[in-house]
């Protein structure tokens, strides 16, 4: 998952990759998880999707990093050991602190 602001509205899009897919995951559903939380909506392909958000005003950083949490929540409940095979298929994510203070993404 990745998220902007442009012009002060969030935006988020998310991939995921063929084991990610065999699991479930599916990246409309995890935008749309993603864009209700910045207060709008998203969809797109099981592989990729984007979507945004209302301005957040004050909010703004509260509500991207609760996105990445629910997205975080949906992915760890997928893929936690007793669910459909338990296998730990995503990389490390990196939170809006460190987006903000400039970290590259991987």
């Amino acid at each position: 998952m990745v998220a902007g602001l442009p012009a002060d509205r969030p935006t988020v899009v998310i991939t995921v990759n063929e084991a990610a897919r065999r699991l479930g995951l599916a990246a409309g559903a995890l935008v749309r998880t993603a864009a209700g939380i910045l207060g709008g909506g998203g969809g797109g392909r099981d592989d990729v999707a984007q979507g945004g958000g209302a301005p957040l005003g004050d909010n703004t950083t509260q509500a991207i990093d609760d996105a990445f949490g629910a997205v975080r929540a949906v992915v760890r409940d997928m893929t936690r050991p007793g669910s459909v095979t338990g296998e730990t298929v995503l990389q490390p994510y990196r939170c809006a602190d460190e987006i903000r203070a400039g970290g590259a993404l991987d």
